[in-house]
Formats: structure tokens, C-alpha cells, sequence
């Protein structure tokens, strides 16, 4: 009797890589039947069975059955062939004589082996852990069907171990294929790794592998708590492995990660940062720094920004920004210095909706800054404004010029903090002028001013003047009090101003001028004060 000890073979082993030795332990007995085939040293060709004079062109012995399935043996070689094998059964396989009725039967290396005990311990090696039982679990064991033999340089004098263990775990692969190169460790990289984040679906690496023997592997590659790892079956030439990430990154950064085989290669992969969105790392100081530009409804961002400032702790990209409102503040790029620096973010976009817009940066952890979005503001009807009737003292020259000073006028409104510039226009005035003595030659002239009051701190802002307009011309002039209309007047302040929000109210300044063209040495003339009509409009323009 015999029986196999300690070989596992693989679908793709062949027969003649396979050893049988005695063994004193037994579990099951099973009778081998070798049908072996001598070279008869003759070129006589025998047929025996159905059809006994044709014989197949290179056979030098044949059976034929009556289902026409045939077994004969080379003439060149002197191999055997068996035609009438079950199909579908691996090339890899033995022909075993039943011990109840003698029929030989095949059966595939790899399940003849799963089904045997092969180190007597009452375990199948389909369920076998430890396959030869010398301790050394097969998962580690470098010859896992070899009792004793644990390293590939385990050999025959030391060990009694064969040369070339029976599926040897390699160093190439961790299996049984033998990788001869590693082509390329950077085929195609897929998903994203985040520091702090548990590694999601389909992040994974591309390697390419060439292999002189087909067979098992397990590759893996660990850094900074993430591992890609692959583990399959690999044919003989040039392929793709696929390693699958899992794991949580604990540092920022770009990580090399090694393969755990021997030759190996390395690949690199970007580890970005929730701070920074790059590999870069920082910690948020001040999201409200600093700002410039204004936002407008309706109006397309020009010039706005906003400047944090952060503390770097790790060099490397960046990649913030924080969007409201149809409006996003951005900016990428590269830390290349540690500590405290600033920002700027810069803002692209068209705001939709008037207010104060809360903008939180797109990093973990956060922090927000308010910006508002203004809106033109127009006030129109502006009232009368009557400031009585008073002249200055008649003299020559000397009073031609009355102004009455800054007035309130209309109802308070509302302004949300921005840039803005101020206009009026259709702002009708009456100027007025009185000769006391003589007959003057004279003109009437006018100027009227706008301003915007904030009502909480007194503060005035974007004075805008119609300058001086001439309402009358020179016109000879006798005793008595003289006036003219100015229907429609305008100006603007075009110079952007920073309004903070609150309640505003409109503040009015007017003046009459009567001087100029000629006048005798015993003419007396004088200003006197204007009268606004109700009508105009006022506009805060936003910027």
C-alpha cells in the first residue's frame, strides 16, 4: 500500500510534480492504478476491440470500445491516452481504480487532496488549517503538504524535505505564483484618501505584475494606517492586480506605500487633510480677517474678497472655499512656509437674494463669515422744503450768496451694509434775490446738495451736488424781491462708499445766488434763501 503525505495540489499542477511516499500513519487507503507502457522496441502497430484493422495514424497499440471511445499509445513518445474521460475535468488529474467493482474512474488532484486526511488528525484538508500537522499553519508555511519542511530552504539532507517544496509559498507573491517583475506599481489609481476618514468603496490601485509560474498571491502595501491588499489566482505572463484600500488615514500628506514581496515596487498616493481639502495641513485663527468689495443684487461680484487667517501646520495644497447665494469666496494653492499667515479669497458669482449671507469655509473643522448683499435703494417724491423767507442786509457785493443749512427731509429708511455711490435727479428748486436800492443788473442762480445721515451715529456719507446752475440771466433789476425756478436738478457722488447697515435718514443743503453781471454805486441787492417744491427721487446705488 501506499499513500500520499503532505502535497496539496492546484487545478493547474501536473501529475509529474506530485510525490508519493510512505507513510506510517493512514487514514484511508486508496489503490492507484498506473497503467504504465513499455516502448516494444518494434514498429508493429496492434489494434484490438472495434474496427481491428483501422488503428489511428501514429499509434503503436489501441483499444477500441463499441461507443467508439478509444485508449492507444504513442509511437513517438510513448504517452498514453484515455479518450473516454468525463468532460469538463481538469487537465490536472488521476486515474483511480475503484475498490468495489475495479472501474477506474478520474478524479482532479485538487479534489482527490481536499477530501483526504492527509496528516491523520481526523480533518479533511478542505477544512484542514494545517495541512501536514507540524504546527506551522498553512497560511505561514512555506511547504504546507511537507511535514517538517517550512522554508524554501528546507532541503532533502537537512529536512528530508524536496528541493522544490509542493506549492511553495513564493516571496514574489506570498502564494504560489512567482512574480519575476513588477512592471508597473502605477497603472491606475481610483477614490480619494482623507486624513481622519475611514477609507470608502472603490479606492484602489492598478500594479502590473509579470509571472513565470501560475498560481495563488497576496500582496498588500501599509502606510499610516491604510493597507491596499489584493489576493487571487494569477496565470503565466503579463497582468493587472487590483489592491483594495480600507483603513483610516491618520496623517496629511503624499504617502509612498511599499508592496510586501520580495522583489517589490512603490507607489505614492495624495492623503488630503479635512482642514485644507489638500494635503496640506492648518488650523483655522480668524475667518474675518479682513474684507473688501461689497456685494450687490443682481450685479456680477468684481473685486470682492475676504481674508482669513490660519495657522499651517503641515506643508503642502489647499483647496477652500464657502459659497451662499449664488456668490463663492476660493482660493487654492500651496503651503510652503509653517505658521500664522493669511488668505485672501477671492469672490466669483451674481448674488440673488438681499441680506446678510453667512459663508461657511468647506473644511472640517469650519468657521463662517457674514458678508451682505445691498440693493439699490430709491426714494422718490422727495417733499417740499420751505426754510421761510429771509434775506442777508443789502450792501454792494457783499450778501449775494444765501445758504440755508443741512436739513432733514423725507421719512428714514433702511441700507444693508455695502459699497454704494448716491444720485438724485428731477429735484426742483426756487432760488431768490431782493434789490433795496437802484436798478442792479442781475442774475438768479442755485445749487442744491443731497447727503445720507446714519441715524444711530450722526455720521454723513456721499454728499452728491448739482453744482451752481443758473436760473435766470443777467436781467436789470429795480426795488423789490425776485425769484426763479430750477425744475429739475441733478448730481451723484460716483465715489464708492462703504455704508454700514442701519437706519439712514436724507439731509438737504440749498442756496440762492444773486450777484454778478453790473450794478451802480448807489445799487443795494441782496440773497435770499431758497424753497425746495416737493418732486425729485434719490437713489443709493449699490456697488
Amino acid at each position: 500500500m501506499v499513500q500520499f503525505l503532505h502535497y496539496k495540489m492546484s487545478l493547474k499542477q501536473k501529475l509529474n510534480d506530485f510525490i508519493i511516499l510512505p507513510r506510517k500513519r493512514m487514514k484511508k487507503n486508496l489503490t492507484l492504478v498506473f497503467l504504465l507502457f513499455l516502448n516494444l522496441g518494434v514498429f508493429a502497430q496492434v489494434k484490438i476491440g472495434k474496427n481491428p484493422v483501422t488503428i489511428t495514424t501514429n499509434k503503436v497499440f489501441e483499444i477500441e470500445a463499441d461507443n467508439a471511445k478509444k485508449f492507444n499509445v504513442n509511437q513517438t513518445d510513448g504517452k498514453a491516452y484515455l479518450e473516454n474521460k468525463p468532460t469538463a475535468v481538469p487537465a490536472d488529474s488521476l486515474l483511480l481504480s475503484k475498490v468495489s467493482d475495479g472501474e477506474i474512474r478520474q478524479m482532479s488532484i485538487n479534489r482527490l487532496f481536499q477530501y483526504m486526511d492527509l496528516d491523520g488528525d481526523g480533518i479533511p484538508s478542505i477544512n484542514d488549517p494545517d495541512d501536514d500537522g507540524d504546527g506551522i499553519p498553512d497560511s505561514t508555511d512555506k511547504c504546507p503538504l511537507q511535514y517538517g519542511c517550512a522554508a524554501a530552504s528546507d532541503t532533502v539532507s537537512t529536512h528530508g524535505c524536496p528541493y522544490t517544496c509542493f506549492n511553495q509559498i513564493d516571496d514574489s507573491s506570498n502564494g504560489t505564483a512567482v512574480i519575476t517583475s513588477f512592471d508597473n506599481c502605477a497603472v491606475a489609481s481610483a477614490g480619494s484618501l482623507t486624513k481622519g476618514t475611514a477609507v470608502g468603496t472603490g479606492v484602489t490601485q492598478t500594479i502590473q505584475v509579470t509571472t513565470s509560474k501560475a498560481g495563488s498571491y497576496n500582496i498588500s502595501a501599509t502606510a499610516h494606517g491604510v493597507t491596499f491588499a489584493g489576493s487571487g489566482n494569477l496565470i503565466k505572463g503579463t497582468q493587472n492586480i487590483i489592491l483594495t484600500a480600507t483603513g483610516t488615514p491618520t496623517v496629511a500628506g503624499t504617502d509612498t506605500f511599499k508592496l510586501n514581496t520580495t522583489p517589490n515596487c512603490s507607489f505614492t498616493r495624495a492623503i488630503t487633510s479635512g482642514s485644507t481639502n489638500g494635503t496640506g495641513d492648518m488650523t483655522l485663527v480668524n475667518c474675518s480677517n479682513a474684507s473688501a468689495g461689497s456685494l450687490a443684487l443682481n450685479k456680477a461680484v468684481s473685486g470682492v474678497t475676504q481674508t482669513i487667517q490660519v495657522n499651517v501646520t503641515a506643508l503642502g495644497t489647499y483647496n477652500l472655499s464657502a459659497t451662499t447665494n449664488g456668490v463663492t469666496f476660493a482660493k487654492t494653492g500651496t503651503f510652503t512656509t509653517l505658521g500664522l499667515q493669511t488668505i485672501v479669497l477671492a469672490a466669483t458669482g451674481t448674488p440673488t437674494v438681499q441680506g446678510d449671507n453667512v459663508f461657511t469655509l468647506n473644511t472640517t473643522p469650519n468657521c463662517t463669515f457674514t458678508r451682505s448683499v445691498g440693493t439699490d435703494i430709491t426714494i422718490s417724491s422727495l417733499p417740499a422744503k420751505d426754510w421761510g423767507y429771509n434775506c442777508n442786509s443789502g450792501a454792494q457785493g457783499a450778501n449775494d450768496l444765501f445758504a440755508v443749512g443741512w436739513t432733514d427731509i423725507g421719512s428714514t429708511f433702511t441700507v444693508v451694509g455695502g459699497s454704494y455711490r448716491l444720485s438724485f435727479s428731477g429735484s426742483p428748486l426756487t432760488v431768490r434775490g431782493k434789490v433795496t436800492a437802484g436798478t442792479p443788473t442781475k442774475p438768479l442762480k442755485g445749487v442744491v446738495q443731497y447727503r445720507v445721515v446714519n441715524t444711530s451715529t450722526g455720521t454723513a456719507y456721499l454728499t452728491a451736488s448739482s453744482g451752481t446752475i443758473e436760473a435766470q440771466g443777467c436781467t436789470v433789476r429795480s426795488v423789490g424781491d425776485f425769484s426763479a425756478n430750477l425744475s429739475s436738478m441733478s448730481g451723484s457722488n460716483n465715489t464708492t462708499t462703504a455704508l454700514p447697515g442701519g437706519t439712514y435718514k436724507i439731509q438737504i443743503w440749498a442756496q440762492s445766488e444773486f450777484g454778478g453781471c453790473s450794478s451802480g454805486g448807489s445799487d443795494f441787492w441782496a440773497g435770499c434763501s431758497p424753497t425746495k417744491p416737493s418732486g425729485g427721487s434719490l437713489t443709493l446705488i449699490a456697488q
